[in-house]
């Protein structure tokens, strides 16, 4: 789980980098699937296995930032951590995000 930045070079993505870094952190995540790069990737699939790929150019434009915020601040607020530093870890996502 990350927070989406449109391009590397957009100015907030490297505060959105750090907050995804932060969130996996103080939260204890651990995301049950995840592929770091296509080396990874690769190294993953077994020589049977077969890849699909969807076009999945339009996919983040319909996930709903709202949603995903208030997803991310409930699992903070289960976790015990301090509603203050909840309030602006959202605000600051919610900067990164629009």
């Amino acid at each position: 789980m990350r927070p989406v930045v449109a391009h590397y070079t957009d100015p907030s993505f490297k505060l959105a980098k750090y907050l995804a870094q932060w969130f996996c952190s103080i939260s204890d995540y651990k995301p049950r699937f995840t592929i770091k790069n296509s080396v990874d990737l690769a190294t993953k699939l077994h020589a049977h296995s077969n890849l699909i790929s969807f076009d999945v150019k339009s996919m983040f434009n319909s996930i709903p930032v709202s949603t995903a915020e208030e997803l991310m601040a409930d699992f903070l607020f289960k976790k015990g951590i301090d509603p203050e530093v909840v309030g602006e870890f959202r605000d600051i996502l919610s900067l990164c995000l629009k």
